[in-house]
């Protein structure tokens, strides 16, 4: 009896061990925490293809997500009228002076009905000299992407065009632990 009691303390302990390890490894495979000024940034699962709507450029051209495959992208809806994304561009201007070569792109996206016409000058008023910035004045980026209330919305996509989270509200894209996040996902250390 004392021998049984001796094996099933054994295999309590074996497997103990087996799920703490298990508990450890999935710790170390999930994204670095990341915090907004108002929420955190949330993973999605499942995991889904970014919408390929049309986006338009600031020089009247036309371009979609599909353009960014192999580079991880932040993907940022805004608008002129939204304090809070005001508040937000410039860190992202600031994010994608040091993110380029790592393969990383930075793209804001109005949802100003009336396009490039508001967006650009805006945009030069705030000096945003690194920052990608595209317009979707029909708003089909916010119905592919669910975007349910306020403004900004920023979603990381990964290499393959997947949208692998999302964080409302403003947030400090270019500090230490936003490139954190940023570089998990584009397998950087």
């Amino acid at each position: 009896m004392k021998h049984l009691k001796r094996i099933s303390g054994l295999t309590f302990f074996v497997a103990w061990l087996s799920l703490i390890t298990t508990v450890a490894n999935a710790a170390q495979h999930r994204p670095p925490t990341f915090h907004g000024h108002l929420r955190s940034f949330t993973e999605l699962q499942p995991i889904e293809a970014a919408p390929l709507t049309p986006m338009y450029t600031a020089r009247g051209g036309v371009t979609n997500l599909r353009r960014y495959r192999g580079k991880v992208v932040l993907l940022n809806v805004w608008a002129t009228w939204c304090a809070p994304c005001v508040y937000e561009l410039p860190a992202l201007d600031r994010l994608q002076a040091v993110t380029d070569e790592a393969g990383i792109a930075v793209l804001a996206v109005s949802i100003d009905v009336e396009g490039m016409t508001k967006v650009a000058p805006f945009a030069a008023r705030l000096d945003l000299k690194h920052l990608t910035v595209l317009t979707d004045p029909t708003g089909r980026i916010v119905d592919r992407l669910n975007i349910r209330e306020g403004l900004p919305w920023t979603f990381i996509i990964d290499r393959q065009g997947r949208v692998r989270g999302y964080l409302m509200g403003a947030a400090d894209w270019d500090s230490a632990d936003g490139r954190a996040l940023l570089n998990y996902y584009a397998g950087l250390k």
